[in-house]
């Protein structure tokens, strides 16, 4: 046998190996009730929960009666986070989305590394900082089970008055925003996880906070598809997992639905034009841009209506749950458009196989976050986004030797 033919044989029992190598996801059992639970996702917290913890009883049942498909921590300890999470993934038929909102990292929530807000990582004019923190936001996610970055913001903040995004922008015009957020997702994805581009299709230019009510931008289609709509194509063309949807109307494209609740927005731009086959997320149902406008099995079959593939927070996920089935049943939705939705997130969790266990050993998970390295490597970041933003009369850098007679230097806010 000659050289070229063994190399080819060769070849082809690699490939062989690893084609029949892959894990995956045993859904055969699977109904249309699981499946549509799958697209939901309900809220935890780092507090250690003890077996009696109402919060704690309330997960597992959704996790072991209605096969939700997802949770999302907040607030808490490592020691807690780390071991609700492994005791909820170990109790699902089906390996669990982990999100968290780790815009600056761990340390926004517990004690992790904390970084400065993406308008300071801006300011640095180095984008290997964004990449530096994403991959950091990672390693240290992965320690104690997280596996989607519900960050970055895409938003433009180009509205001064804008009360909930601001400082988390990196900047007030688009290629700003493209700059920082590409190596942050980079760093995000390449340690396997899942990073969520937000508010698609923009949040900047509000005035109004869709946690308590639903904000209007007024922009032609043109104006938005120059300028809000391009940090989220720029993602969507780089492969971001998953995108989240805001709770935003912008009359000129649908003058009924915000955007979480928009066929024109949610599938047209994002699933027909722009081909985008990742996840689309609703930002959380219960806030109150969407709860006071109707109610919320409403909302939850709407959203999937529009083209959600994941249900983010709603009030109550049974009814939603429920709602979306009788929906399916009479006809309102398809059986299709959830094996769509169904089949997006599988696809995800296979992926996400190889991370699944890196997390349970809490000994390893500590010694993972909040490293000395970790924390230079923030606070090095926070030294260069220091930035000089007035110098009347060029006094800075002070010159001592020109002025000899200083006894002090008085900071002034005004």
């Amino acid at each position: 046998m000659n050289t070229l033919i063994r190399k080819n044989i060769l070849l082809l029992l690699l490939l062989f190996s690893f084609t029949y190598s892959v894990e995956t996801i045993d859904t055969s059992d699977l109904s249309l009730m699981d499946k549509i639970a799958q697209m939901i996702m309900v809220r935890i917290n780092g507090e250690f929960y003890n077996d009696e913890h109402w919060r704690k009883k309330s997960v597992v049942k959704l996790i072991q009666e209605y096969n939700i498909g997802g949770i999302i921590t907040y607030t808490g300890s490592i020691h807690g986070t780390h071991y609700n999470i492994n005791e909820f993934q170990d109790k699902s038929q089906i390996p669990l989305f982990v999100a968290a909102d780790y815009e600056r990292g761990l340390g926004q929530f517990i004690d992790g590394t904390l970084f400065p807000s993406n308008m300071a990582i801006s300011a640095t004019g180095n984008p290997l900082n964004s990449y530096t923190q994403g991959e950091i936001t990672a390693k240290e996610a992965i320690s104690i089970g997280v596996n989607m970055i519900f960050a970055p913001v895409l938003d433009i903040n180009n509205n001064p008055n804008n009360p909930i995004i601001n400082f988390r922008s990196y900047g007030d015009n688009a290629e700003t925003v493209i700059n920082f957020s590409t190596p942050f997702i980079q760093g995000i994805q390449d340690q396997g996880l899942i990073a969520c581009g937000k508010h698609f299709p923009g949040h900047g230019d509000t005035d109004a906070d869709s946690h308590t009510s639903l904000p209007v931008i007024n922009k032609t289609v043109e104006e938005l598809y120059s300028n809000e709509l391009l940090p989220f194509k720029n993602a969507c063309d780089i492969n971001i997992k998953s995108i989240m949807i805001g709770h935003v109307l912008f009359p000129n494209i649908d003058k009924n639905n915000p955007a979480t609740l928009s066929k024109k927005i949610t599938n047209d731009i994002l699933r027909k034009q722009w081909e985008y086959e990742g996840l689309i997320i609703t930002d959380a149902l219960e806030m109150g841009a969407i709860s006071e406008i109707t109610w919320h099995e409403e909302a939850a079959v709407r959203a999937v209506e529009a083209g959600a593939d994941i249900i983010l927070l709603p009030l109550n996920s049974v009814s939603a749950i429920k709602a979306i089935y009788d929906a399916v049943k009479e006809g309102r939705i398809s059986e299709k458009r959830i094996n769509d939705s169904f089949f997006r997130i599988i696809e995800q969790k296979e992926r996400l196989l190889p991370i699944y266990d890196r997390s349970k050993n809490l000994i390893e998970a500590k010694s993972n976050i909040k490293i000395y390295k970790n924390k230079l490597a923030a606070q090095k970041i926070a030294n260069e986004s220091i930035t000089i933003v007035k110098n009347e009369n060029n006094l800075i850098p002070l010159n001592v030797k020109k002025y000899e007679k200083i006894t002090h230097i008085m900071l002034s806010m005004d």
